[in-house]
């Protein structure tokens, strides 16, 4: 049985997320998303208005948008935090510590498997199958994974945005025949 590296890559990085995951606690973590969550959030309200006021100081408007986008993500993380810590405390309080752990672990492994299956949707999936690498063609999380890559693109249109913007212009096969071939997968 050859292993594949990309395989192996993933393996090693879902067990790094759920070892971060398994130290920090499912409550935390939880926590944490929402806290990024509600910076997306932030960034869809305030970027247009507050990209006219940093684009007083810099003209180069990508530049521009780049640092307002990290101003209000960074500053929305670090109020998130700060608001965070007396929750964090009330939970810390309670004595589900052990099953706090374990899902945090089950969690991180899930965290990378959600975030390759984003690459995955915006690098590989506008991609012809016999014109990707052969490392991706040849991984045995390659199905699993673009089944994934397929349903987030079908489900949640909000993180659709592929590299190729024509992808949905492509008339080598349809969507919903791509999807419905994968789901034995499912």
């Amino acid at each position: 049985m050859e292993n594949n590296i990309i395989d192996i890559v993933l393996i090693i990085f879902m067990l790094l997320s759920g070892i971060l995951a398994l130290s920090q606690g499912f409550i935390r973590e939880i926590i944490s998303l929402l806290g990024w969550v509600v910076a997306f959030i932030n960034l869809k309200i305030f970027m247009p208005e507050s990209t006219q006021y940093v684009s007083v100081f810099i003209e180069n408007k990508p530049l521009a948008n780049l640092i307002t986008i990290s101003i209000i993500f960074v500053s929305t993380l670090i109020l998130w935090r700060i608001f965070s810590i007396p929750l964090e405390k009330l939970f810390k309080k309670t004595s589900i510590g052990y099953i706090d752990r374990f899902l945090g672990f089950i969690f991180g492994i899930f965290r990378i498997f959600l975030i390759v299956g984003i690459v995955y949707m915006v690098i590989i999936l506008p991609i012809e199958k016999e014109n990707r690498p052969n490392y991706i063609n040849a991984s045995k999380a390659s199905p699993i994974i673009e089944s994934l890559a397929i349903f987030l693109r079908k489900n949640l249109q909000i993180i659709d945005i592929s590299l190729d913007q024509d992808f949905k212009k492509k008339k080598d096969e349809p969507l919903d025949e791509q999807i419905e071939k994968l789901q034995f997968l499912q």
